[in-house]
């Protein structure tokens, strides 16, 4: 089984837009893998990102508001 997924995204300024391209039958689970893969490759990747770096401007620990 094969599916037709196209992936890419824009930046403009400081903001990053995803597109996502893929037929009615692909499952949604896998477009929204392959979402945060691209996303995590593609784009955060393009940051300078470090280990200890907090995303949510506290300690260190995961902001409870964020959710997969």
């Amino acid at each position: 089984m094969t599916w037709e997924i196209r992936v890419w995204h824009e930046v403009e300024g400081e903001r990053s837009r995803i597109s996502i391209e893929a037929g009615i039958n692909v499952p949604d689970n896998v477009i929204s893998d392959v979402a945060g893969s691209y996303w995590f490759e593609e784009v955060q990747g393009e940051a300078d990102w470090t280990d200890g770096e907090p995303f949510d401007g506290g300690d260190g620990a995961p902001n409870q508001r964020l959710q997969g």
